[in-house]
């Protein structure tokens, strides 16, 4: 699951950078030779807004942190929801059609 993560991650922020509407779109390097020797290495280069930067960490963060799970709650919760006569059909249906 982090692996599919990391991927989505990768593959939306390439996709952002490709479609050079961002504020970024220098950072990624310059698109022509006539870019790359006007651009020297003194010069400062914007690299995003600073809501850019946070969403980039809280992203990260959700993908990558591991996260606590009440395990009793969640325990409690499907037992619960999974108890009424229909629920427990309906689980069982489930269970026969895909156990093979």
């Amino acid at each position: 699951m982090r692996f599919d993560g990391a991927s989505l991650f990768g593959n939306l922020f390439n996709g952002w950078l490709a479609s050079r509407d961002s504020s970024t779109a220098a950072a990624s390097g310059p698109s022509t030779d006539e870019e790359a020797t006007s651009i020297s290495s003194d010069k400062f280069v914007d690299v995003g807004r600073k809501e850019m930067h946070e969403q980039k960490d809280r992203l990260t963060s959700i993908i990558f942190d591991e996260m606590p799970i009440d395990t009793d709650a969640l325990k409690s919760y499907l037992t619960d929801h999974f108890s009424g006569d229909d629920a427990t059909k309906e689980l069982k249906r489930v269970h026969s059609k895909y156990r093979r």
